[in-house]
């Protein structure tokens, strides 16, 4: 895909048919604004048995022409829902939430990194082998929803009492129980 600030200078010559096309091209170009980074679900899965879990995100934003750009992810926070949404117990909501940790490899994710974040008590035989460094360049993290490095948990919020997120009371390692995705 060629990018838009490309394809505008090359615009030099213009015949009289093409004059709306470019204005139109040029209020794109100067209203443009680069998105902002964010984490994308690409793909869930409980699998066969329900509790064979996992999720995978895509980590997407703006290419530079500077290199590969990083977003931060320290504290973000992964959730079925945080509550609000539920009109009472057991509607699908599941309590608690995970929150990316404070870890340096959170500081720098490159664009376009695929992060699996899977139940390691009853693993799913898609998910692939465990991967919890971006030094091999590889742009893939496979971490188990155990990890007491890069993952915390919080077993009771957010819920439908309370569907705020919490900022205090995680803890970390130790099987988690199937908080992420309550279908």
């Amino acid at each position: 895909m060629i990018p838009l600030s490309y394809m505008a200078k090359n615009y030099t010559f213009v015949i009289p048919a093409q004059r709306s096309l470019l204005a139109v091209v040029a209020f794109l170009l100067l209203s443009w604004q680069p998105l902002q980074a964010q984490l994308v679900i690409n793909e869930v899965s409980q699998g066969a048995s329900g509790t064979k879990e996992y999720v995978e995100l895509v980590v997407t934003g703006t290419p530079t022409c500077s290199g590969i750009p990083t977003v931060d992810l320290r504290n973000w926070y992964i959730d079925d829902n945080n509550g609000a949404f539920a009109s009472g117990a057991g509607t699908g909501i599941a309590s608690g939430c995970v929150r990316l940790t404070n870890d340096p490899l959170w500081a720098a994710v490159p664009i376009g990194t695929i992060i699996v974040i899977y139940n390691d008590i009853d693993i799913n035989p898609l998910v692939p082998a465990q991967d919890l460094s971006l030094s091999d360049g590889n742009c893939v993290l496979v971490i188990p929803v155990s990890n007491c490095t890069l993952l915390e948990k919080h077993s009771t919020q957010p819920a439908v009492a309370n569907p705020l997120y919490p900022t205090t009371g995680f803890t970390t390692c130790g099987p988690m129980p199937t908080i992420l995705f309550k279908l």
